[in-house]
């Protein structure tokens, strides 16, 4: 993933290195979201020559600086977004925006209210760098800012999808699993969330040989850099995941590292398929693997390395039983 992103940073450097203007403003959103959110997995060493290097702890520095100072002005910002219903992922596309482009202009007269205006619902990103551009006399390059998003969009979750935020339920277990499913998490055995970078996977090759050491380049070609989960990883990355800081923290809200087995050991309500209820965000089991029943016969269920995190037909899983899952809110 990261082979293309090298060129159009490349493309953008030169257009910027000869042109004033656009110095500011392009450096920033392609240093800024490259170094943002995808400083774990590139280091574009080799950047313009085969030794160069960027110093990223420097970078990060500046950066957290730079938002700790605009704090204030994006609590207004977000505020405002939430009242025009802009979803979670146009606010991370603002605060991009917002920190590595715009950010002398933030004390601007009216500024707030002008950038949340750039924003609408169903808009494409062409419309907003439009919109972004005529409003701020910006030049910034849509394609360019496409290419780089597109890999913070795949990492990120958004936390507006949840109805009740503040408890760990069945609703919105069930939520969490369609939208991973849509978000297509890659599936590895014994991952829950986190994105998966070169040296988690290589600790988990030496850790389970046979279920991950064994395809490991197959994983290294469909999941490097993107989020995974394997079957019961589903039900851990919703449990932990603290939508305060937007991370999800193994072992919080009641439920510890367990396997899927485990986890249904556990459980003290449980029963045979055939009699499933009619619950969204109960379990359903077979022989150590796990899925979450999303109702109306449908099951999210983290299928295989190739596909993923995937919705399918609950006749189709060979499912044996059921159960409650414990420290979920059933209510």
């Amino acid at each position: 993933m990261a082979a293309p992103i090298i060129p159009i940073v490349k493309k953008a450097v030169t257009v910027v290195v000869s042109n004033k203007k656009l110095r500011n403003t392009v450096i920033g959103i392609v240093i800024g979201f490259i170094f943002i959110a995808l400083m774990p997995i590139i280091f574009l060493v080799g950047f313009f020559s085969d030794d160069y290097e960027i110093d990223t702890t420097q970078i990060r520095d500046v950066i957290e600086e730079k938002e700790d100072e605009a704090d204030d002005i994006w609590d207004e910002i977000e505020e405002k977004m939430e009242e025009a219903e802009l979803s979670g992922i146009q606010q991370e596309d603002a605060k991009l925006l917002l920190t590595m482009a715009l950010f002398d202009k933030r004390n601007d007269d009216d500024f707030v209210d002008d950038f949340v205006g750039c924003f609408e619902k169903d808009q494409d990103d062409d419309d907003l760098i439009d919109n972004i551009n005529s409003k701020f006399d910006t030049e910034i390059d849509s394609q360019q800012f496409t290419d780089i998003v597109s890999s913070v969009r795949k990492k990120h979750i958004d936390k507006t999808i949840f109805v009740n935020p503040l408890t760990k339920n069945s609703t919105d277990l069930m939520l969490w699993a369609k939208y991973i499913a849509i978000k297509n998490w890659g599936c590895v055995y014994s991952t829950y969330g986190f994105v998966l970078d070169e040296e988690l996977l290589e600790n988990l090759s030496k850790r389970h040989p046979e279920k991950v050491g064994q395809h490991k380049t197959e994983i290294q070609n469909n999941w490097i850099r993107s989020r995974t989960v394997d079957g019961v990883g589903i039900i851990k990355s919703y449990a932990w995941y603290d939508i305060q800081t937007n991370l999800i923290k193994p072992n919080i809200n009641g439920i510890s590292d367990v396997t899927a087995e485990e986890l249904y050991n556990l459980a003290t309500q449980k029963g045979l398929i055939e009699n499933i209820p009619e619950v969204p965000g109960i379990a359903v089991y077979s022989n150590g693997e796990l899925g979450v029943y999303i109702g109306n016969g449908k099951v999210i269920e983290s299928k295989d390395i190739t596909q993923g995190v995937v919705e399918t037909d609950i006749k189709q899983g060979g499912w044996t039983e059921w159960f409650y899952i414990p420290n979920i809110n059933y209510n």
